[in-house]
């Protein structure tokens, strides 16, 4: 990949997705970063197994059809303002979510309580 420039966004969760989906202020934010210069934007963490496998239930998800809508919306509008996307692939496995905290439990995958 050829970007732009050599400004990077680095990653960081902005946890307003809601059930793994894109929000469109999600979409806002990242196309600011990308008018305002940034040649190659990292989004936050995107779970690759929402919701077992996400450190929130916030973050988007990748690992069904239905989050590729809201996806491509981020990709595309990015893209337009003149940045290129790379997404923070995500797998918590060793902590569960225990509402507002977590706890370490080892390798075991566990849902919220």
């Amino acid at each position: 990949m050829e970007t732009p420039n050599r400004i990077v966004l680095r990653a960081m969760d902005m946890n307003v997705s809601e059930d793994g989906e894109i929000e469109q202020r999600e979409i806002d934010h990242y196309v600011a970063r990308a008018a305002g210069g940034a040649g190659l934007i990292i989004t936050g963490a995107c779970a690759i197994a929402f919701p077992v496998g996400a450190a929130s239930l916030k973050e988007p998800g990748l690992s069904d059809d239905k989050y590729i809508p809201g996806l491509k919306a981020l990709a595309d509008a990015v893209h337009a303002a003149g940045s290129k996307l790379c997404p923070d692939f995500h797998k918590l496995t060793l902590f569960c979510w225990l509402g507002f905290r977590f706890a370490l439990v080892g390798r075991v995958l566990c849902w919220r309580l």
